[in-house]
């Protein structure tokens, strides 16, 4: 097989992670009622949140390519979230809490909605 048979990796463009980092963002907001604080308590960093929505990005592009899998289904793609929200700590109290149990809160929360979706 030659290398021009391969498709070819496109970046995720500024426009698509604009749209996807937003999304995500407003699906949060349930998470900041269940937790009954402010909006203006929680702090969220948006180059790392640019970073995540990439690296899910790149995941979905590998398996399209090597796998030939086009898109990952729900479980998989909040599982990925989860890994990478553990892993960068996008989220922040501005209070003194610390913040690595906010991010497995919200990570949790993550993967129990994407279960409830995808079951």
């Amino acid at each position: 097989m030659e290398i021009k048979d391969y498709p070819k990796y496109e970046k995720i463009n500024e426009s698509q992670k604009l749209k996807m980092a937003g999304d995500f963002i407003h699906y949060l907001g349930d998470f900041r009622e269940i937790l009954g604080e402010n909006k203006e308590d929680l702090y969220v960093c948006d180059y790392t949140m640019f970073e995540i929505i990439e690296q899910v990005w790149k995941r979905k592009v590998y398996f399209q390519v090597f796998h030939n899998v086009n898109g990952l289904n729900e479980l998989k793609e909040s599982s990925l979230y989860c890994f990478w929200i553990l892993k960068l700590q996008p989220f922040a109290w501005m209070n003194n809490k610390p913040n690595y149990e906010l991010n497995a809160l919200i990570a949790l929360w993550l993967f129990t909605n994407g279960l409830k979706f995808y079951a």
